[in-house]
């Protein structure tokens, strides 16, 4: 418990600073000026209340402080004077937040320690996105991707020969004659099977890897994501009682409007149910649709053999297998998706899992006022 709440406090505080970057740009002021200007009182409640500013989106609520605090435009613009690629609020949230802990590294993470460093000199080069110390860092990240792609290179490779081999040594042993009758069936109904998987591998593969390019480009709509839910949903119940699983859908009558781009909303859902049906070996399944505050509630619930405490926190990483006691197949890369798809929609999904007994996906988008 003790670990789950530092976590939480790492992560409210890297919501906080990741805020104040986004302030600071909006109004193009020092990230030291924003803070000042905020005061300790307002950093307090932005930490305090981190996780829930952060289920909102980040634009609202920093025009909601912009107009609370009074900040006015000034003259420091970092981005526009920038003359390599220039990092996210998120990047620079990650930045303070390694440099606030250090600070704070004999004491609790606070406000006190956070407003010790935006008003260091350490600040002054952290803004100046120009900086060798910057892109020293940067440097150091491009080499680290390169060595993460390389692995997944391998990896993927790996991942689609392996079944392809399997796959031929099946077609090969029913067209040479090696088996026949009811034996050549199975065969041939086990690589036909084995094609599926490959294909479906494939499909995800392709996904990821769109994902992942300069070129991929969502189409944002506003949407009634409440019987867009139940459209995508009808067509699993037949796999739901194939496969003899008991399901429990609730979807509200009333109209959730929410921005989704549909292509990947189905997607979501696609590869979640997926990961519960390869995974999960639960015989029970629950989906449930409603209203949290100002966003609208996914939930996806199984009964099957849970994610060890280890897994939970590498569950969204590309290529992470969680094989203890589910099922290996299964690309590493679904749940990647599904939480690339989601911050791309401006939502969040979490994870909580009881070894042995259920696991439960909750995702958040932000709901639209009704026309």
């Amino acid at each position: 418990m003790q670990e789950g709440r530092e976590n939480q406090k790492e992560n409210d505080l890297f919501y906080t600073c990741s805020l104040i970057d986004y302030i600071a740009r909006k109004t193009t002021n020092t990230r030291a000026a924003v803070v000042n200007a905020l005061g300790k009182r307002r950093l307090e409640k932005i930490y305090d209340l981190a996780d829930v500013y952060h289920s909102d989106n980040i634009d609202r609520v920093s025009d909601d402080f912009i107009e609370e605090t009074g900040i006015t435009s000034g003259t420091f613009d970092n981005v526009g004077t920038c003359g390599y690629s220039i990092p996210t609020h998120w990047d620079i949230g990650k930045v303070y937040k390694r440099l606030i802990k250090q600070v704070a590294e004999y004491e609790e993470i606070s406000v006190d320690a956070l407003i010790r460093v935006y008003n260091s000199f350490l600040s002054e080069k952290i803004d100046d996105y120009n900086s060798s110390v910057y892109y020293e860092n940067r440097l150091s990240t491009v080499r680290q991707a390169e060595e993460t792609n390389r692995q997944l290179t391998t990896s993927l490779f790996h991942d689609v020969r392996t079944p392809l081999t399997t796959l031929i040594g099946y077609l090969d042993a029913a067209h040479k004659g090696i088996v026949t009758g009811e034996e050549r069936d199975a065969y041939v109904e086990t690589a036909r099977q084995k094609a599926h998987d490959l294909k479906e591998y494939i499909d995800i593969l392709f996904d990821w890897f769109k994902l992942n390019s300069n070129e991929f480009a969502m189409e944002i709509h506003r949407v009634e994501a409440a019987e867009l839910t139940r459209k995508l949903l009808i067509d699993w119940i037949p796999i739901f009682e194939d496969k003899q699983m008991e399901y429990h859908i609730e979807i509200p009558q009333q109209p959730f409007w929410v921005k989704l781009d549909t292509d990947g909303y189905m997607r979501i859902w696609n590869n979640l149910i997926q990961n519960v049906l390869a995974h999960s070996h639960g015989d029970k399944i629950e989906i449930l649709l409603s209203k949290q505050e100002k966003n609208m509630k996914l939930v996806l619930a199984d009964n099957g053999v849970g994610i060890e405490k280890e897994d939970l926190k590498h569950i969204f990483e590309r290529l992470y297998k969680c094989d203890k006691g589910r099922s290996e197949k299964g690309s590493g890369l679904g749940l990647s998706i599904v939480h690339q798809l989601v911050e791309k929609m401006d939502g969040t999904i979490t994870v909580e899992s009881i070894c042995r007994k259920e696991t439960t996906f909750t995702m958040l988008f932000p709901m639209e006022h009704e026309r």
